[in-house]
């Protein structure tokens, strides 16, 4: 919401706004008429006035007509020649708007257009304008039958014919935006506009409903402040600097109660009795936040999780990877006679007796179906051992291990401390794997978790799990609901602002169609990867640092996967860009549910002022 305008234009003391009237075609071009209509409150503006009274702030002609000092609307033309005058204001603020737009604005023909009315308040304080509101199509009936007013509408229709149907010259309408020609296919491809855009609607009106059930239902019922994070607190409050934080998916902040637990536990380390009912209980939480897993070990990180699972494997043992996966579940840890494949393009998995699988990038935020891979596994062999990576997974979707052997999470990326957990729904298959599973659970622990497990860890895990989730949020039902619903809007005005540069390249395993589901591709987290054509990403990401914005530049671990997402990019203006890595590389900006808006408008006037960002 925008703050209210305290001091507005007025107009003999009374409260001002300008209909002003634009053309947005499908071809990204924008049109400003000079013409405008200047509407009045019937009542005057003034300090200690009370907001109850409409007549003296709401504007619209609807709201003041029967008042009896209501005034006619009153038009007039616009001066052009002045830079700094009204009609060049609007202009800018209009070119703005259809920029942000453009993405969805196109259609079979270049020759649809949109007749706009848009309302706006001038600042008296600095004269600038502020948009209200956007009517389409805007009403053509003035208040008053005849007279100035109908004479004005009928010249700005008979105008806007001829200029945009006729296609004869206009003095009265004046371009502010030109068409898009070498980025629109790019566009139309990457957002398919009319189906996509009806998804951003389904989205915005999921998180409507989500909002209506927390109101409707205490379970989600949720009070969040980004205070829970010591980032996030004001410099007057700390000695750490204010930081935009948006490189979630390398590592995300941490809640004050998880930090606090920590700091408890390593003030009463009594491993005996503490650090045992610190375990048992960690165990059952974590058993309960991945769908009631049977049997839990623990470990520093995920790539340490897969390298014990690795391990324990018998010599003759094939297993099957992905070239999507991270390093942690790919040849690097499984060793090198594992079997490669591709989880987009595969159309047939070859028999394996264990198969590596991620539930979602951490590069791209692509979500997999893991119901349609594990369906066409068990085609293969039904007696697999399929291993799931969930680390991309569990900040932003509940992860749930029931449909695979062993399902992997890492508390570092869900707001946690460092530490990895594996989530088995049924015992360890023992023909696989060098251990027999027929022991007692304090055996197999003993087995698989070799070594001691930070007890500080496991008492954070205890806090994220029962204190952040379960107690800010609720549930993990409320907690993943809220999650979503607060970054999705984000998410999209992000994806807006890179896709509407033609110079930027979003990253996906299906080049050119980043929104484009499939039976394998079925979501998107709020994690997206781009190269630009005329800056490296390296620059890019040094950049945001030296101002306190957190993104990276890299292959995150994922090199095959970005090999794969760049190898459509090798040729013509990003040929160089490219070359001048060792390895692709890519700038990664990836959101959570503490991020906002605003967090993405500073990073919005960072990535513009880059020479070379744009055209």
């Amino acid at each position: 919401l925008q703050q209210y305008l305290e001091y507005p234009r007025l107009w003999h003391g009374r409260k001002a706004q300008y209909r002003c009237y634009a053309i947005l075609k499908a071809g990204g071009e924008a049109w400003l008429y000079r013409g405008r209509m200047l509407q009045v409150c019937a009542k005057p503006y003034g300090d200690g006035l009370s907001f109850q009274d409409h007549r003296v702030h709401v504007t619209n002609v609807a709201t003041n007509i029967d008042d009896p000092f209501f005034t006619p609307e009153m038009p007039e033309m616009m001066e052009i020649a002045d830079p700094g005058g009204d009609f060049n204001k609007i202009a800018r603020l209009v070119a703005d708007l259809a920029n942000a737009a453009a993405p969805f604005l196109f259609a079979a023909s270049t020759h649809h257009f949109e007749l706009c009315g848009i309302d706006i308040l001038f600042d008296s304080m600095t004269n600038n304008p502020w948009l209200i509101e956007i009517n389409c199509p805007p009403n053509n009936a003035g208040s008053m039958p005849q007279g100035s007013v109908e004479h004005f509408h009928s010249t700005l229709y008979r105008e806007l014919l001829s200029a945009f149907v006729r296609e004869l010259p206009s003095p009265n309408w004046i371009q502010v935006r030109s068409a898009i020609s070498v980025a629109t296919p790019t566009l139309t491809s990457r957002f398919k506009h009319t189906a996509r855009w009806r998804q951003f609607l389904d989205l915005r009106d999921a998180c409507a409903q989500i909002c209506k059930m927390r109101q409707q239902n205490n379970n989600l019922s949720v009070t969040f402040d980004r205070t829970e994070y010591y980032d996030f607190f004001s410099t007057k409050k700390t000695t750490l600097p204010d930081i935009i934080f948006l490189e979630n998916a390398g590592g995300s902040q941490v809640p004050r109660c998880v930090t606090q637990a920590v700091s408890n536990a390593l003030n009463a380390r009594w491993r005996e009795v503490h650090g045992a009912m610190i375990k048992a209980k960690a165990r059952a939480l974590v058993s309960e936040f991945v769908s009631e897993a049977t049997f839990i070990f623990f470990a520093a990180n995920a790539t340490a999780i897969f390298r014990q699972l690795s391990s324990m494997l018998k010599s003759d043992i094939i297993v099957c990877c992905c070239e999507e996966s991270h390093n942690a579940n790919n040849r690097e840890t499984w060793g090198n006679k594992a079997l490669l494949v591709s989880l987009v393009d595969n159309e047939q998995w070859p028999w394996a007796h264990v198969y590596a699988i991620p539930h979602a990038s951490n590069v791209t935020g692509e979500v997999y179906n893991l119901v349609h891979l594990v369906r066409q596994i068990r085609n293969v062999n039904p007696h697999a051992f399929i291993v799931c990576d969930g680390v991309a997974m569990a900040p932003h979707r509940r992860p749930s291990s029931h449909l695979v052997d062993a399902y992997v999470v890492a508390f570092h990326k869900a707001f946690g401390p460092h530490l990895a957990a594996c989530c088995c729904p049924r015992p360890l298959a023992q023909e696989i794997f060098s251990c027999a599973n027929n022991y007692d659970e304090k055996s197999l622990t003993r087995i698989w978790e070799p070594g001691s497990i930070s007890t500080e860890a496991l008492a954070g895990v205890i806090a994220l799990l029962d204190e952040y989730f379960c107690g800010v949020f609720e549930a993990y039902e409320s907690a993943y609901a809220y999650f979503r619903s607060a970054e999705t809007i984000p998410f999209y005005r992000l994806l807006v602002f890179l896709a509407s540069n033609p110079k930027v390249h979003i990253l996906s395993s299906t080049p050119g169609n980043y929104f484009e589901t499939s039976s394998i591709i079925i979501d998107h987290l709020p994690v997206v990867a781009f190269v630009h054509a005329s800056l490296s990403p390296s620059v890019i990401a040094d950049a945001a640092t030296v101002h306190n914005i957190a993104i990276r530049a890299g292959d995150f671990l994922a090199p095959r996967l970005l090999e794969r997402c760049t190898a459509s990019q090798r040729g013509k203006q990003r040929k160089t860009m490219i070359k001048r890595e060792k390895t692709p590389i890519a700038v990664r900006i990836s959101l959570a549910h503490y991020n906002t808006l605003e967090d993405l408008h500073s990073l919005f006037v960072l990535l513009t002022s880059l020479p070379g960002w744009q055209d």
